[in-house]
């Protein structure tokens, strides 16, 4: 039998696999792009960066977060999601979310 502790395991371990690629990507982008990435991670998505509920509960600036997600889009590390009622921002890879939400 499977049970929530194999799966747990599993997910942990693929997780893990990833790890080392993750790391080398947070070395490549600036200390705020990387904090951007996280805090959306960790909100699961967000409606926009320009928030100041979002920018106030993750300690960032309007300016930085704006110039952060531009460049976060461009390398497709980010997405933007548009429909008729407006527009969901979430990380791109699920797996580099979730590993974004345990840190």
């Amino acid at each position: 039998d499977i049970g929530i502790y194999d799966v747990e395991h599993e997910k942990h371990a693929i997780l893990f696999s990833f790890e080392p690629g993750y790391f080398n990507l947070q070395s490549v982008l600036s200390k705020n792009q990387f904090k951007l990435l996280e805090a959306i991670a960790k909100e699961g998505e967000v409606s926009g960066v320009s928030s100041s509920v979002f920018l106030n509960a993750h300690g960032m600036a309007q300016s930085t977060a704006q110039q952060a997600y531009k460049v976060l889009l461009e390398k497709e590390l980010l997405y933007e999601q548009r429909t008729a009622d407006g527009s969901r921002i979430f990380v791109y890879d699920p797996f580099f979310a979730r590993w974004l939400e345990r840190r």
